[in-house]
């Protein structure tokens, strides 16, 4: 009798590895991405001008700062498939308050949304490091990064097209749909905390043990510092890009596809991933620190005509893409296993941290100066990351 095989991408995305992970990130990424254009222009509208968006996201994110570094206690006192849960019920119970298109509305939803993001993906990659070999880690993040590029090119302009000729409510509970998706494949995963594999957690449960412990280990500093400026140059890209289309006369679906076209950097990462094991991840990054800032800076200089802007902005992306190649790769080759869900948590703090220091600075610069002004200081901070990198192992 012939027997008939199913085909091996079926295989792959049935069984917990590489690819079933990568399929979780790029759920997480669609629920995320749906809002990234849409947000900053209904804060906009909300808000009158920059600087007002800017004091959006620097209060939004202290409350996700403190959600964040909260997640390891539920860890220790739920199992994480729960805590997963959660995070996708925040989720989803953001979407009716973003729907308000009130200013109370956009806060609530904002912190529920920021903080379910940021819970679920300190899940994911603890998942990650039960089951991903370390050895393995460097060709994952690639990987993880090139199937997310996929849902960030898409996922921005889906989400103004939803808004624009479905409804205004629709993109808020599309993000609610992927996640609840992302969870109902999970489940079919059934995935579990290995035994084997995962650590003994700490009887620890203060977060700011984890917080002292975390900033007690260079290496760990050092990847936690690129990471937020890493976060911090993407946090402005995806905030202030769409807002200099509109403020330069385009319309809502242009900031949408500038978003989405940079975003398409990220199918590259591979290359960069090649780049970082064949000459280290220490040239990679510094090298892409550099070439990000000196774009930016371009960027701000170029600001009085938009499409040269644009134009070089892109370029800036794709620069930025040569800095997502190594990933979390410095994290999660110097974290110690028995620390790895505390540690997890501080480290996956940076993408909070960002959007809490970012915006910050910059509604202190805008109080100043003109948008150029955004780009040009976010140049600078990516040439000090620069300088930073230099202090990388070079066994990476």
């Amino acid at each position: 009798m012939r027997q008939f095989h199913s085909p091996v991408w079926l295989s792959a995305v049935t069984t917990t590895g590489s690819y079933s992970f990568a399929v979780l990130f790029v759920l997480e990424t669609f629920s995320r991405g749906v809002l990234i254009a849409v947000v900053p222009l209904l804060a906009l509208e909300l808000f009158s001008n920059a600087q007002g968006v800017s004091v959006f996201y620097f209060a939004v994110s202290i409350a996700a700062v403190l959600g964040t570094l909260a997640v390891p206690w539920l860890v220790q006192r739920l199992q994480r498939r729960w805590v997963m849960c959660l995070a996708v019920f925040l989720l989803c119970i953001s979407a009716p308050f973003f729907a308000s298109q009130t200013v109370v509305g956009l806060v609530v939803g904002m912190v529920l949304h920021v903080s379910g993001a940021a819970t679920l993906s300190i899940c994911l990659n603890l998942y990650v490091l039960d089951h991903i070999q370390p050895k393995v880690l460097t060709r994952f993040e690639p990987l993880r990064m090139l199937f997310t590029g996929t849902a960030w090119v898409i996922a921005p302009v889906l989400g103004i097209y939803l808004g624009k000729y479905g409804a205004s409510w629709l993109p808020f509970f599309a993000s609610g749909g992927f996640a609840l998706t992302l969870l109902g494949y999970f489940w079919f995963l059934r995935m579990t905390e290995n035994p084997i594999l995962a650590p003994l957690t700490s009887s620890t449960t203060n977060p700011l043990y984890f917080v002292r412990r975390y900033f007690a280990q260079p290496r760990l500093v050092l990847a936690w510092f690129l990471a937020v400026g890493r976060s911090g140059w993407w946090t402005m890209f995806f905030v202030y890009a769409p807002i200099y289309a509109v403020t330069a006369g385009m319309d809502a679906e242009a900031g949408g596809w500038i978003v989405s076209a940079g975003s398409a950097s990220l199918f590259i990462v591979t290359f960069w991933g090649w780049i970082g094991r064949r000459f280290g991840l220490r040239r990679l990054l510094v090298w892409g620190y550099l070439a990000v800032g000196i774009f930016t800076i371009a960027v701000g200089m170029a600001a009085d005509t938009p499409w040269l802007g644009i134009t070089i902005l892109l370029c800036a992306c794709l620069a930025a893409s040569a800095i997502d190649g190594a990933g979390n790769v410095p994290f999660l080759r110097a974290v110690r296993s028995r620390e790895r869900s505390g540690m997890t948590a501080v480290f996956s703090s940076n993408r909070d941290i960002a959007r809490l220091i970012i915006p910050g600075i910059f509604a202190l610069v805008l109080n100043l100066y003109t948008l150029p002004a955004v780009f040009i200081t976010s140049g600078i901070i990516m040439l000090t990351m620069a300088i930073y990198a230099r202090y990388i192992p070079r066994r990476l």
